[in-house]
């Protein structure tokens, strides 16, 4: 009978301790849990961001064409306008994503300036009767088409990337 005593007790010990462990299984399951929920959260947050940046780039882009094309202005004047929007854009998400989430606006060469945005555009206006009238911003990519404008938008445990790519383009058309 002891020996019956000793075996129930060690099944019953070996039950007992496969319990904690499936019960610490699941207590380090449902932090892994948390902790991806947590990250396809921060994923979903920072898509957004970037999602309003495309949005708000296309509109910054289409209304500064607009303006200008409002007051006859040439192609040049049309692309610097546009280019220095778009880089008085990207400063201000970067004031206002300083932190987490950060938000850091690049060029292929380094930091965007004027100038890359200048070398690397074009304006083409085409007025097709003095009533309706039709420009087009490209960012070129420069002769080999290699060059792109991005922002990388960082939070804890993920990023997301904003680009301009080579061959970008935004329409605006107005009518007199």
């Amino acid at each position: 009978m002891n020996n019956k005593g000793i075996l129930c007790f060690t099944i019953l010990l070996a039950f007992a301790s496969m319990q904690l462990d499936f019960l610490n299984e699941s207590s380090n399951a449902r932090e892994q849990l948390q902790r991806v929920k947590a990250t396809a959260i921060e994923a979903e947050q920072l898509n957004a961001i970037r999602t309003a940046i495309e949005i708000n780039t296309d509109m910054i882009i289409e209304q500064a064409m607009q303006a200008k094309l409002l007051q006859d202005k040439e192609a040049e004047e049309i692309k610097r306008a546009v280019n220095q929007n778009l880089l008085r854009f990207a400063r201000a998400v970067e004031e206002t994503f300083q932190e987490n989430p950060q938000t850091v606006f690049h060029s292929s060469k380094g930091p965007l300036t004027l100038q890359f945005l200048n070398e690397n555009s074009k304006v083409n206006v085409i007025k097709a009767d003095n009533k309706v009238i039709t420009a087009e911003y490209t960012f070129t990519g420069g002769l080999l088409k290699n060059k792109v404008v991005f922002a990388e938008i960082r939070g804890d445990h993920v990023s997301q990337i904003f680009q301009i790519p080579a061959g970008y383009t935004v329409k605006a058309v107005i009518s007199k």
